[in-house]
């Protein structure tokens, strides 16, 4: 299983009902912008299964935490059981990854995965790439690119703020107002809310390298 440092849900389309044998998770009234396997996925109902659920649809831990508890509970089997599952789930574009109160990234297609090998963060100035851009959806605001899997929900004025900042390449220390975390954390954040798909060209110093982030 894929691990992020981001809280993780379900996606709004997925419905969760009780069976004879456990849980039953399958799309109801999917979004018509998004491409959503039509199948099903079923859990056991074993102890702290249903709060892993629960947790899973309030979109309040990652999915290491959520295997880890599982764990605990009712040790490595049904950990593995469950990593099995939400790895199926993300496959599926069943599950969006948010970094709370800035973001949310919902997948538009099945399989979009997030892409976190970074280059040489540390020593590159980060933009938005040209094909970027914000619009009204559903109430809020989002950011989309035709280059992205993920549609991103900005939740937070910082979100906003940010984006805001990233017209012109900068290093990453000149961006302001700061993400909640710091280190690594931070720089997966910033990458999260601009999109998962990095294109970057190096120049002839390793420290005036340029990131588009579409």
């Amino acid at each position: 299983m894929r691990t992020y440092p981001f809280a993780v849900s379900l996606n709004s389309t997925i419905q969760v009902s009780t069976t004879a044998d456990g849980y039953a998770l399958s799309p109801a009234n999917p979004d018509p912008g998004q491409s959503i396997a039509p199948s099903m996925v079923t859990l056991p109902a074993i102890t702290g299964m249903g709060d892993a659920l629960a947790h899973l649809q309030a979109g309040t831990a990652t999915l290491q935490q959520l295997t880890q508890t599982l764990s605990e509970q009712e040790g490595a089997e049904a950990r593995e059981q469950l990593a099995a599952t939400l790895q199926q789930m993300g496959d599926r574009g069943w599950l969006q990854y948010a970094v709370l109160p800035l973001a949310i990234a919902e997948p538009m297609v099945e399989s979009a995965e997030l892409d976190l090998n970074s280059p040489h963060w540390t020593q590159a100035k980060v933009s938005l790439s040209r094909f970027a851009y914000q619009r009204s959806h559903a109430g809020g605001m989002v950011l989309e690119s035709p280059l992205s899997k993920f549609r991103v929900k900005l939740l937070d004025w910082r979100s906003s703020a940010i984006l805001a900042q990233l017209a012109q390449p900068q290093p990453l220390g000149w961006v302001t107002p700061p993400p909640p975390n710091r280190g690594r954390n931070r720089l997966s954040i910033l990458k999260f809310i601009m999109g998962d798909r990095v294109s970057h060209r190096r120049s002839r110093s390793p420290r005036t390298e340029t990131v588009g982030i579409p």
